[in-house]
């Protein structure tokens, strides 16, 4: 016998899954938001490696990327992150958080590589590579349409 399981909507529900793809948004495309800012100490080359790691800027940068691999990829349910919710909205029953992730590496690789080609955060490609594993995964053969999603707050209450 073959007993089917049925899922319920409810607006929290749609909300942590709006929070999951955001986060995945955040992480695939991270070079996409200091591009639009063009933050000089870490777009450009710098000679000194050492007075850019120093930086309120790239402090700010490299626990933003921090904080969305603990998201994504810390194995334990802790408060929030994507086991965590994937747990409390799927019970992981479909390999839900290893596509996620799979889609997580394989776009950020993408995009990493990218950055490397152009030459462009030297300094800050060089922490992820050195400490991270981002660098190990294969990159994605095509760009996600997550990159030009919309993410708008509506205000129909």
């Amino acid at each position: 016998m073959h007993q089917e399981i049925v899922t319920y909507e409810s607006p929290e529900r749609n909300l942590w899954l709006a929070v999951i793809e955001r986060a995945l948004k955040d992480y695939c495309f991270f070079f996409d938001r200091l591009m639009q800012r063009r933050m000089s100490p870490i777009y450009r080359r710098s000679d000194d490696a050492d007075a850019v790691k120093a930086t309120a800027l790239f402090k700010k940068w490299v626990a933003e990327f921090e904080r969305l691999q603990w998201f994504l990829f810390d194995n334990q349910p802790q408060p929030f992150n994507l086991v965590y919710l994937v747990l409390q909205l799927y019970d992981d029953d479909t390999g839900m958080v290893s596509n996620i992730r799979k889609v997580a590496e394989e776009q950020f690789k993408r995009q990493l590589d990218i950055m490397v080609d152009q030459k462009l955060f030297p300094v800050l490609v060089d922490h992820i590579q050195k400490n991270s594993t981002a660098n190990q995964a294969k990159a994605a053969e095509q760009e996600s349409k997550l990159r030009h999603k919309r993410f708008r707050l509506t205000t129909d209450i």
